[in-house]
């Protein structure tokens, strides 16, 4: 790995950090996760989530759970 590799993957590493993990229940009811918001937003672009779909931070509750939107808006 050459040093520009290096730096783009400790600024992924930052953005992740800095996002967190998010974790979601899925049409059975199991939990998933822990998951980054940038895999979850790749998913929800190719319509895999409802407009209501929620996920929780990893850590937290599922009773915090929020719209994966306004998580999506945490990222920005």
């Amino acid at each position: 790995m050459d040093a520009d590799e290096s730096g783009n993957t400790h600024v992924a590493q930052r953005k992740t950090r800095r996002s967190g993990m998010w974790h979601y229940r899925d049409p059975f009811g199991d939990e998933q996760g822990p998951f980054s918001l940038e895999l979850l937003d790749g998913w929800n672009k190719q319509g895999y989530f409802d407009d209501d779909f929620r996920v929780w931070r990893a850590g937290q509750s599922s009773d915090s759970a929020i719209l994966l939107k306004d998580a999506l808006r945490l990222k920005r």
